[in-house]
């Protein structure tokens, strides 16, 4: 009997095992097919009626009997996907990218690549990513790991990061945000300190190498950063987070999203504030962050208004002067193969990596206590504050199942500026630091009398350089369905830019007035200056700038293809309120200054003379273009290879094209580029790479040089230059 009861064991633990071993385990996860972000809560069914939903990272995982099964998955708002599989012995790994079926910035207005089908080199950093990485960090610190991309902390200070792609700096690379562009119409520049905080709110970055995929007339040669925030998809959330990092580095986040609501609505916001002592002497940043956006579905339209801003104050150093990794650490500089120069001065040799040369020790006293008593404090003499709110205003329609409309109208305001140094040059102690207290006390003691009264005269002092702007654009967008293998877009680009840079005194450092203020041809020489008084620089600048472009695209199951042609026209003038004013007649125009008097036609034309204008520009037009194409060939599930060529002629930005003087750089000429880049991608379950090769010619690099002639001071630009 108990021989019969073993046998009975041995028999149903071996059929237990054989039936187990009949299961096969599938495994996989569901993804948004545009941005690649996981989808959570996706029904993947392998029966009617059986299946699972997928977790919180878009995962699923079955165990089934081998045979023959159709999966099935679908999700709210995206196009349902089957896929046969037969399993055999071998685990399954089975993943689904699914489209939206409905109206998405991403898709009309973001111009985000697509694997095996954008013929581009670019690479995707998610939510997940953005959020474990990101820290305290700006967001292009994330990117030094792809490819072509290379950013670094500049002087040190937050929100000072610098990205290049292809060895192209930022004045080449085009940034946006969910499609809308960033870069300083005058120059080109991204401040990354205006955006703290945008990362909680970031659904995913994506970096084209090259040309790249965008539609947007006249993009950057170097490559694009496209930052796309989080939209009526975003999930139900409440979050706060404390971030504590060494240098009392401390960052607090309160943000909440409602999800979904019953009537189609969405709506987000987040607050944040940073405080940070910084690893960098006196590098020290106070930063606030504010975020709303609220969405609204309307039938066929999907409406967005986004508000977002971050006001900073953050302490700087100056990374660019000559020689400076000598200035802080000669060992270092010795170990890079940097030797000093004969005979050159050098401030402080073995600073090291946090030194900061901008700062001393100050004790702010009356004349007669020259320090008795008074506490001394470090002082930075180079602080930047700057706050920049972007408003946009988005109306996506879905004309039909063929036909997709985007409208965005925004704005942007910028007002800030930063802190240097000026007058007398300060001498540096032993320690590198500037003596800051014998400037002081050497302002409170030089008396000037020439008003009648006994005013401190400041020989050294701090100004204040500022940059207010107004910026205002519209980008329209189209999308039209062909057939089913041909797409024709196209729409139009238009910005206004207003802005205005100038120098205030903003410290006197001890003394009531200084005399060391220049800049006002239209004001007496020497006028004494007080704290808050314009000097050095007042311009005003207009940028107008139009652009319209269109795309073909063809896209088959092995093939995908686009051509694209934009053009632009870009207008610039030019106001500089220093310079003498200007009496202006239909043959002539004559400057007049404070000290000029002239007789014309019998009148007398003086300082006083209500017809006299601001000296001003003509208005300076410039054409650009860009034509480009490419083509990707799947060569089976695993391989794909890639080629795109394009033409690219860009109008010089205002700060290559428009002297202080308000005359024209002469002979500046269009940047010309010329790029031909191909690329092949092999993925598969445990292994993928990417192969890029590509070569750009880059002609008439925009290099302003100055030099004299005859005692004249001459500004030109040096064309031809790659």
């Amino acid at each position: 009997m108990l021989k019969l009861k073993f046998l009975i064991l041995v028999c149903a633990s071996f059929f237990v095992q054989l039936s187990y071993a009949q299961k096969v385990k599938v495994t996989g996860t569901v993804k948004d097919a545009t941005t690649g972000e996981p989808l959570i809560g996706a029904n993947v069914l392998y029966e009617p009626l059986k299946g699972m939903s997928t977790d919180l990272d878009g995962k699923f995982n079955f165990t089934l009997d081998k045979g023959s099964y159709e999966f099935s998955v679908t999700y709210i708002g995206y196009k349902a996907q089957k896929q046969k599989v037969t399993l055999d012995n071998s685990n399954v790994e089975l993943n689904f990218a699914l489209e939206s079926n409905m109206l998405t910035e991403v898709e009309v207005i973001a111009d985000l690549a697509k694997p095996r089908e954008t013929p581009v080199a670019y690479s995707n950093v998610d939510a997940q990513r953005i959020q474990e990485q990101s820290g305290s960090q700006d967001l292009p610190m994330l990117l030094n790991s792809t490819p072509g991309v290379y950013a670094t902390q500049g002087s040190g200070g937050d929100g000072a990061a610098r990205i290049s792609i292809r060895g192209f700096n930022s004045q080449n690379v085009l940034v946006m945000i969910d499609g809308v562009p960033m870069n300083d119409m005058f120059n080109g520049r991204v401040f990354w300190s205006n955006w703290f905080g945008l990362d909680n709110q970031t659904k995913t970055m994506q970096v084209q190498r090259g040309l790249g995929a965008s539609k947007l007339a006249i993009p950057a040669v170097g490559g694009s950063l496209n930052i796309i925030t989080t939209g009526i998809d975003q999930q139900k959330r409440f979050q706060i987070k404390q971030e504590v990092g060494n240098n009392l580095n401390l960052r607090t986040l309160l943000s909440a999203s409602s999800g979904r609501l019953k009537g189609d609505w969405s709506i987000q916001g987040a607050v944040s504030y940073r405080h940070n002592d910084g690893w960098v002497e006196q590098l020290k940043s106070d930063m606030f962050f504010y975020y709303i956006r609220i969405d609204k579905i309307i039938k066929k339209h999907q409406l967005s208004i986004t508000a977002f801003g971050a006001p900073q104050t953050s302490g700087q150093r100056d990374f660019r002067r000559p020689q400076s990794i000598i200035n802080y650490s000669t060992e270092q500089a010795s170990n890079l193969g940097i030797d000093p120069p004969q005979g050159s001065a050098f401030v402080f040799n073995n600073g090291g990596n946090r030194y900061n040369n901008a700062w001393g020790n100050l004790a702010r006293t009356s004349p007669d206590e020259e320090g008795s008593g008074a506490k001394s404090r470090p002082y930075n003499t180079s602080v930047n504050s700057f706050h920049k709110p972007i408003v946009s205003l988005r109306d996506f329609i879905q004309v039909n199942n063929r036909l997709y409309v985007s409208l965005t109208a925004y704005a942007s305001f910028g007002n800030g500026g930063g802190t240097t140094l000026a007058g007398n040059t300060v001498p540096y102690d032993s320690s590198g630091q500037l003596k800051l207290q014998q400037a002081y006390l050497t302002n409170v003691n030089n008396i000037d009398t020439s008003t009648g009264q006994s005013l401190r005269n400041s020989t050294v002092f701090v100004r204040k350089d500022y940059n207010e702007h107004k910026w205002y654009g519209f980008l329209g967008t189209f999308e039209q369905k062909l057939s089913e293998r041909f797409t024709l877009s196209g729409g139009l680009d238009a910005r206004y830019y207003r802005g205005r840079v100038f120098s205030r005194v903003h410290d006197l450092l001890g003394g009531d007035v200084t005399k060391f203020a220049p800049g006002d041809l239209n004001r007496p020489n020497g006028e004494l200056r007080s704290e808050g008084d314009i000097f050095n620089q007042n311009i005003a600048r207009d940028i107008l700038w139009g652009g319209v472009f269109a795309m073909v695209e063809y896209k088959s199951e092995k093939l995908s293809a686009f051509i694209n042609v934009s053009g632009a026209i870009t207008g610039y003038k030019q106001q500089n309120y220093f310079l003498k004013k200007q009496y202006i007649t239909s043959d002539t125009t004559i400057d007049i200054g404070y000290y000029d008097e002239v007789t014309y036609n019998g009148e007398v034309i003086n300082r006083d003379n209500p017809n006299l204008k601001v000296n001003s520009s003509e208005w300076i037009g410039r054409l650009g273009y860009v034509v480009k194409g490419g083509l990707n060939y799947n060569i089976n599930r695993s391989s794909n290879v890639f080629v795109n060529v394009g033409k690219f002629s860009r109008a010089p930005y205002m700060t290559f094209l428009v002297r202080a003087d308000n005359t024209e750089v002469r002979n500046a000429k269009n940047e010309e580029i010329t790029s031909f880049e191909l690329g092949y991608s092999f993925k598969s379950k445990k292994f993928s790479a990417n192969l890029n090769g590509y070569y750009t010619l880059w002609s008439n690099s925009p290099t302003v040089t100055t030099f004299n002639i005859d005692g004249n001071t001459v500004a030109a630009n040096a064309n031809g230059l790659g």
